[in-house]
């Protein structure tokens, strides 16, 4: 069905008596507010139609709230759109009359109706079911949002926006009254207004710094206050008003659904400026380029970080963004002509300058608060997507306060965490955003950039990015508009195929490079370069010609790197040389090399390597990446703090050490080194020997020496027939050998040789009884000490907040003195001293002179706690006491003690082998199961305890931290 003019023409015109009629047909506030939605939308589904509708702006929204508030337009209402950035949803719901009475006929009350029966008599508002409910938020008009974008948005020509410009920038300050405090850029003019959603549901779904197309009817609004009193007219005068919109709907707007259209509507009067997308970009990479001062390199990464996007993200973790950092930029002027350059390609951009001044302003956060007045923005919270370009050259030497350090804190959370802070009087949380932050800086920037690339212009020298460039022509930049706008939304995976490539670049750039130490995190970042480089070639996964691409495009980037790096840090050294300071922080792990020669930095074990060495003007380089742990460096330089892999120099001068300072030094050093090495090799030790996988084969080791012990003894009821020589049956087993026998003479018993093999054969037989005995006795003993071992061990817990008076009726249970620091040690003179005072005091006479040894004063008593202590099980002495593996062989007591005694209990061999593997397994199974079952138990304590204590949470700690409240509910008179 299409629409007819005259139904167009109404609906555009007079919404209200739209709306009565459609109440007339439905009778009920919901189903009206549904067909009312549905019929708007079907009208206006169109884009030239929805363009009819007048766009809600700076430069026309008193003439638009005039002609609301005037008589007609209170009878026929007026028809606005507006594109807006949710600012606040903390508002909640308002009731309202649902149903009003004008010349004793019902008439519907939705959508603000009460203006336009003013005056009449309206029904009981306490009559049942005449109450409905909507939902009220802060809508702004969006950050930073660029001229061909509101060009689009509105439907106006090139030289409209300049005039609409022109009166934006001459009325700013009257602006401002509807910006309040509200608004994120306040020196961007701007429009507060609330927006009041009929259908709460979906409503309830928006979150802030959401785009919003909405299509309603303006009024004028008190803000919702439950705190004011209804009908206290005086009260209500106080108050201002704001404009309001009554959506009679809205959609969550993207680029690519609310501008590409339009986009792409206004090009087709337009010639064709590129054939394919690679050609934009390479186009767009070159325009880039001019503006960087013929930097490609720079050109490349910087539309790489317009197009970056965050695609996954989970509790932690937020992959796709890539934040950019451009050093070597010397100009402190504004640098009007690169944001110029990136207001004439993407949708929003907003500059930050980070002057000492601004940072420091306590009324100009980067971050989100609460006040009295309402939530207050912060400069970042801005729309998902939006360009923040950072300017930190013109940050100047001076203090960083309080609200410079929240600030900072704020801009590193955005570009690290992607989260942006929003803070209340007692609580303070972190909301997601995604925003492109790209960096100017001097030196390497103090914020935690993901990205840094060094600017190298073609004609050498810093880059002056407020020079302008040339200018490119319509055409040209309506295709580049369409090709960030439709290449954003693309998302380009990783296949599988792609797995073995970048492995085996990572291992060829890991032993090719031992000047800098490519890491997981370098790898990641190549990863993340590689999908953006996909991305803007318009593939949709990653292929092998892209991730080429990106490895070049790196190590590029490292290039630049590593001389800047080399020549920044042999800079600082020369000159601290020559000022005669060339001592340098231990903790560094960075000393220069005392022969003459280049100076060479000497990585700290144990230290990964900085990302970068490039510091900003007068900063102390550093690898920290947080704000607070950089902030000193920057804005004190006197104060700097010493960073983990740089070198800081002492203001004062060197003084070398004496032999006595040094041998005081070595004396103090020496036992607490020693102890801490002994502690290092102890626990090394522990953690090989207690690892829980070496159970099992310690127990399997430990079964076949006891088997190799009774096949050692003679006589052993384990020597099988046919198999061992020494088998005898039993009733021979204590026979004399036949070593050294004549088989050929039948008196070869009779002769010294006869008597000496059995000596020599009895001595075998003692020495292998011995071991045999010694083995097993071990054995037992390893066995006993495994079960020691397992049983005896224990974990102290003390309990602090329990009463000595309060006794604690537990055997493991003491009541002891904490542990306390131990003294320091004596020094070495006052070893030496007190050994010649002892040895003067023995010479007689002498010792009536001589003072006794200093004693130390004994420690004050302290209080005594209760100390409980808890078996600590050890796993692997668990594993081998009961753990039951293939063969159910594992070690306890009772098996080593069955080992000892079997080989001599003249069994025959095949019972003995029988009787063992059931003894051995009856062993195993029944320490087995009881193992499990006390494992079990022990878990079924801990889900005892987790839910006794979810209950103490839900029946006593939440109802008393957040109590259930009633949301008090306002009705306005619009």
């Amino acid at each position: 069905m299409v629409p007819t003019e005259t139904e167009f023409a109404c609906a555009l015109e007079r919404p209200r008596d739209v709306v009565q009629a459609t109440y007339a047909e439905c009778g009920s506030i919901q189903g009206t507010a549904e067909r009312v939605e549905a019929h708007y939308r079907h009208l206006f589904r169109d884009t030239e139609r929805r363009m009819r509708i007048p766009l809600l702006d700076v430069h026309n929204v008193d003439v638009l709230l005039e002609r609301a508030q005037s008589p007609e337009g209170r009878r026929n209402g007026v028809l606005v759109r507006w594109r807006c950035m949710v600012q606040d949803t903390g508002l909640g719901c308002e009731l309202f009359l649902g149903t009003l009475q004008a010349n004793k006929q019902p008439v519907c009350g939705l959508y603000g109706a009460e203006a336009r029966y003013e005056g009449e008599d309206a029904v009981d508002a306490a009559a049942p079911g005449n109450m409905a409910e909507r939902l009220a938020l802060f809508g702004v008009s969006v950050p930073g949002e660029s001229p061909w974008a509101h060009q689009l948005l509105a439907g106006q020509s090139d030289e409209d926006v300049a005039a609409a410009l022109g009166k934006m920038a001459i009325h700013s300050d009257e602006k401002k009254t509807h910006a309040s405090e509200r608004t994120p850029i306040p020196e961007q003019p701007s429009i507060t207004a609330l927006l009041k959603l009929a259908d709460v549901d979906k409503a309830e779904q928006l979150r802030t710094t959401e785009i919003v197309d909405v299509v309603g009817l303006l009024d004028l609004s008190f803000i919702p206050n439950p705190d004011l009193p209804l009908g206290d007219e005086s009260t209500d005068a106080a108050v201002p008003q704001l404009p309001c919109i009554h959506a009679l709907f809205f959609d969550k707007a993207t680029e690519r659904a609310s501008l590409l259209p339009l986009l792409e509507h206004a090009a087709v009067s337009m010639p064709r400026a590129y054939a394919t997308p690679i050609d934009a970009r390479t186009a767009l990479i070159a325009h880039l380029a001019e503006h960087l001062g013929g930097d490609a390199l720079a050109a490349e990464f910087l539309l790489l970080a317009l197009l970056a996007k965050i695609h996954i993200r989970r509790p932690g973790l937020a992959v796709g963004s890539l934040s950019l950092n451009l050093s070597n930029v010397r100009s402190t002027t504004p640098h009007t002509a690169l944001r110029s350059t990136l207001e004439a390609l993407v949708p929003a951009v907003v500059e930050e300058r980070l002057t000492l001044a601004e940072l420091n302003d306590p009324k100009r956060t980067y971050f989100v608060r609460s006040t009295d007045a309402g939530m207050t923005a912060g400069r970042l919270q801005l729309a998902d997507n939006t360009c923040v370009l950072v300017d930190e050259v013109c940050m100047g030497e001076g203090q960083l306060l309080d609200a410079g350090v929240r600030n900072i804190r704020a801009l590193a959370g955005v570009m690290q965490s992607h989260t942006l802070s929003y803070q209340f009087p007692f609580s303070e949380i972190d909301l997601d955003t995604d925003l492109n932050v790209v960096v100017l800086s001097t030196g390497k920037s103090l914020l935690p950039a993901d990205v840094h690339v060094p600017l190298r212009p073609a004609a050498g020298g810093a880059v002056d990015l407020g020079k302008a460039a040339l200018s490119a022509s319509p055409a040209a930049l309506q295709a580049w508009r369409a090709y960030l706008l439709t290449t954003r939304q693309g998302d380009a995976r990783v296949p599988e195929s792609m797995s073995a490539p970048v492995q085996n670049y990572f291992v060829e750039r890991r032993q090719n490079g031992p000047r800098f130490a490519y890491t997981e995190v370098d790898l990641q970042r190549c990863l993340g370069i590689a999908r953006l480089v996909a991305v803007s070639f318009g593939l949709d996964e990653l292929t092998e010609e892209a991730w080429q691409h990106a490895t070049r495009l790196d190590e590029a980037r490292a290039a630049r790197l590593a001389p800047y790096q080399d020549e920044a840090w042999r800079a600082r050294y020369e000159a601290s040389k020559a000022s005669g300071v060339e001592r340098v922080q231990r903790a560094s792990g960075m000393t220069p090399r005392r022969e003459s020669g280049p100076w060479t930095p000497r990585t700290p074990r144990e230290t990964p390597p900085a990302r970068s060495t490039l510091t900003p003007r007068n900063a102390t380089p550093s690898a920290a990446h947080t704000p607070l742990q950089r902030k000193g460096a920057f804005a004190s330089p006197v104060r700097a703090r010493v960073a983990d892999d740089a070198p800081t120099l002492h203001a004062e001068a060197p003084t070398a050490r004496t032999w006595k300072e040094r041998a005081q030094e070595w004396a103090q050093q020496l036992p607490g080194a020693a102890q801490s090495t002994w502690q290092g090799i102890e626990m090394e030790l522990e953690q090989a020997v207690y690892a829980p996988e070496l159970g099992v084969p310690i127990a399997l080791t430990l079964h076949a020496l006891s088997l190799l012990s009774q096949l050692m003894l003679p006589g052993s009821a384990f020597a099988l027939p046919g198999v061992s020589s020494s088998y005898k049956p039993p009733s021979q087993r204590r026979g004399h050998t036949r070593l050294f026998s004549d088989r050929r003479r039948g008196d070869a018993g009779k002769g010294y040789s006869a008597y000496l093999g059995r000596m020599l054969a009895a001595q075998r037989t003692a020495a292998l009884t011995y071991t045999s005995r010694m083995l097993s006795l071990a054995l037992v003993l390893a066995a006993a000490y495994n079960a020691y071992l397992l049983f005896s061990r224990r974990r102290a817990y003390r309990l602090w907040y329990r009463d000595e008076k309060d006794v604690l009726q537990n055997p493991h249970a003491s009541l002891e003195e904490p542990p306390r620091d131990s003294p320091p040690p004596p020094t070495w003179e006052e070893r030496a001293r007190d050994l010649a005072l002892f040895c003067a005091r023995q010479v007689p006479v002498l010792e009536w002179f001589v003072p006794p040894p200093r004693t130390r004063p004994a420690p004050p008593p302290s209080q005594r706690v209760y100390t409980l202590r808890v078996w600590d099980v050890l796993e692997a002495p668990l594993y081998v006491f009961s753990y039951v593996a293939l063969l159910t062989r594992l070690y306890s007591p009772a098996h080593a003690l069955w080992w000892a005694v079997s080989g001599s209990l003249g069994m025959h061999a095949f019972t003995t082998y029988a009787l063992t593997a059931v003894l051995m397994a009856a062993f195993s199974c029944q320490t087995y199961f009881l193992a499990l079952e006390y494992a079990a138990l022990v878990r079924d304590r801990q889900v005892l305890s987790g839910e006794v204590l979810r209950e103490y949470d839900e029946k006593f700690v939440m109802p008393r931290a957040m109590p259930l409240v009633r949301d008090a509910s306002t009705m306005t008179d619009s």
